[in-house]
């Protein structure tokens, strides 16, 4: 969305790739040794991730606080908290953003 041209946007991506790629390789090692590094990324990041995969996380991230939230209000029990998921994704698009935005604490 930015008044950046398509040049501009391609090398801020790559960079942004870049980024994204040398934080992996030491969250591996952070997760693993120097002799087994944590993999369980690998695919993920295999090509680079992309467009689709980002939004994926996005998304992810926007939801959290409500997903906390339901799980919070079915007392912790994971069992409840899928049961309620569940009952939200019979839902419409429409009511299942307004009823997940329902549970959103102020301010997100």
């Amino acid at each position: 969305a930015s008044a950046a041209g398509a040049e501009e946007k391609r090398a801020a991506r790559s960079e942004l790739d870049r980024d994204l790629r040398r934080q992996y390789l030491e969250f591996r090692l952070q997760w693993g040794t120097e002799q087994r590094p944590f993999d369980g990324f690998d695919r993920w990041f295999g090509d680079g991730p992309n467009n689709a995969q980002i939004a994926s996380v996005a998304l992810y991230n926007d939801w959290l606080p409500a997903f906390q939230a339901l799980l919070a209000a079915q007392g912790g029990s994971v069992e409840r908290f899928h049961d309620a998921v569940r009952r939200l994704a019979a839902l419409s698009t429409r009511e299942r953003h307004a009823a997940l935005d329902a549970l959103m604490p102020p301010g997100q």
